[in-house]
């Protein structure tokens, strides 16, 4: 039964290339177009837990790359359509580098920010 099913889920790393995330991404959509944004990142290294059930759950997640790190922090839930969905969420990362992103002559630097995110749809 989907509904009560324990979810447990343990990234330790995962990390792949710009070029690995494109053949990645292709085995879904063969016509995948690799955005400029990919080789700007570099490597990609995901760390991640997820634990509960569909309609509870917690996520904990680590992203790192060239240009800095992202935090994610989620609970939430989804019906078995996957359809319907809330999420509370918290997004955090200091000094994240954006000028090779955006570009370096637009006088951005880096970015530090947290954001707190309420997403639900019934």
């Amino acid at each position: 039964d989907l509904d009560r099913a324990d979810i447990k889920i343990n990234v330790d790393e995962l990390s792949a290339t710009p070029k690995g995330l494109t053949s990645l991404a292709r085995l879904g959509d063969e016509a995948f177009e690799k955005p400029a944004i990919l080789d700007t990142l570099g490597r990609i290294s995901l760390s991640a837990q997820l634990n509960g059930k569909l309609r509870s759950f917690r996520l904990i997640s680590k992203a790192s790359m060239r240009t800095g790190t992202v935090n994610l922090l989620a609970d939430g839930g989804i019906d078995t359509t996957f359809t319907n969905f809330a999420v509370k969420a918290t997004v955090n990362t200091n000094q994240f580098n954006l000028a090779p992103i955006v570009g370096h002559d637009t006088g951005v630097g880096r970015l530090s920010m947290h954001v707190d995110l309420d997403a639900n749809q019934k």
